[in-house]
C-alpha cells in the first residue's frame, strides 16, 4: 500500500477501496494531511466495541474529520464531474438529488434515469452511515440551488429527532420523496445488513407520528 504522505498536494476527499483491515491506518494517513474527509467503499469493518469501524471513527474524529461510508457505492456529482464510486454509468446532471443507504438501488436509479433523460445533481450512497448520515446529506441538497427535489432510499435511521426535524425543514422549501424499506420483516431484515441493528423496522417510523406524513411527499 502506498503512503498519502507521498502525494505532492493535499487531497480533499480520499476514496478508500481497501481492505478493511486497511482502513484504519489510510484514515490516519488522510488526517495527518489534513484532508477534509474520506469516503470509504470498503465493507467488512464490522460493528460495535473493538470493530473496525470504532477505530476509524475514533480516528477520524480525533481529526476532526468526516466520513461518507463505508460498505457504499460511492457519490456522484454530474456537475463537477466527479464520479466518486463503482456505478456502470456516470449520471447526466440535472436537477434531482438522491441519498440512498442501498448502492444497488443507487444503481439502478441511474440506469433507470439514463433511459428517460433524468440527470441528477448528486447521488450519495450512504451506506453504513458512521459518521455523514441521510439528516446532513438532506440538509446539504436542502439549502443547494441545483437541487430543485430531493429523494431519500432510507433502510434506518440513527437519529430519529434529527431527522424529523430537517426533513420538516427541507420539505418547506422542495419537494422531499421518501422511500423507506423494512417494512415487512423480510425487508427488515435485508436493511440489518447495512445498520446491524433493528432500527429499519417501520414501526420506528410509525412513531415518528403523522407528522411524517405532512412534512413529506
Amino acid at each position: 500500500m502506498g503512503s498519502l504522505e507521498k502525494l505532492s498536494f493535499v487531497p480533499e476527499l480520499v476514496v478508500v477501496t481497501a481492505p478493511a483491515r486497511e482502513v484504519p491506518d489510510i484514515i490516519d494517513q488522510t488526517g495527518r494531511r489534513s484532508s477534509a474527509g474520506a469516503l470509504i467503499v470498503s465493507a467488512g469493518l464490522g460493528h460495535g466495541p473493538g470493530s473496525l469501524q470504532e477505530a476509524v471513527t475514533a480516528v477520524a474524529r480525533k481529526y476532526g474529520m468526516r466520513l461518507i461510508g463505508p460498505n457504499c457505492l460511492g457519490i456522484m456529482m454530474p456537475g463537477a464531474s466527479l464520479d466518486a464510486s463503482f456505478a456502470a454509468h456516470m449520471p447526466g446532471a440535472g436537477n434531482l438529488a438522491l441519498i440512498s443507504q442501498s448502492g444497488a438501488i443507487a444503481a439502478g436509479m441511474v440506469d433507470w434515469a439514463a433511459q428517460r433523460g433524468v440527470g441528477f445533481s448528486g447521488i450519495v450512497t450512504i451506506g453504513d452511515q458512521i459518521d455523514v448520515d441521510i439528516a446532513d446529506l438532506l440538509d446539504h441538497f436542502a439549502m443547494d440551488h441545483k437541487s430543485r427535489a430531493i429523494v431519500l432510499y432510507i433502510e434506518a435511521i440513527k437519529d430519529a429527532r434529527k431527522f424529523m426535524s430537517v426533513a420538516r425543514a427541507a420539505a418547506r422549501v422542495k419537494p422531499v420523496v421518501v422511500v423507506k424499506s423494512g417494512r415487512m420483516a423480510q425487508g427488515a431484515k435485508a436493511a440489518a445488513t447495512h445498520t446491524d441493528a433493528l432500527a429499519g423496522a417501520d414501526a420506528v417510523f410509525r412513531r415518528a407520528g403523522p407528522s411524517c406524513s405532512s412534512a413529506l411527499r
